[in-house]
């Protein structure tokens, strides 16, 4: 279904910025009455003996200034969270 949420510049316009970069609601909430409709949803229960052994990498990786400073964010985030849980 081709521009059904319009085309490239009209999603940016009306979903993308105003959800990434204001928070909106209506937009949010507008785009996933959209797209409601064509979600699959299936429990874990339901897939489980579809799903393939977990496979775990290991990856050394060099992190940028801006990379540290966002994981920074995510970690104070993540201990707040805990906190009001009572972690």
């Amino acid at each position: 279904m081709p521009s059904y949420l319009g085309g490239q510049s009209s999603f940016r316009d009306n979903y993308e910025i105003p959800i990434m970069k204001y928070s909106n609601r209506k937009a949010t909430e507008d785009l996933k009455k959209r797209i409601n409709p064509f979600k699959l949803r299936r429990l874990k229960a339901q897939v489980a003996a579809e799903l393939p052994e977990k496979i775990y990498m290991d990856r050394a990786c060099e992190l940028f200034a801006e990379n540290l400073r966002r994981l920074g964010k995510g970690e104070r985030l993540l201990n707040l969270v805990d906190r009001a849980l009572g972690y």
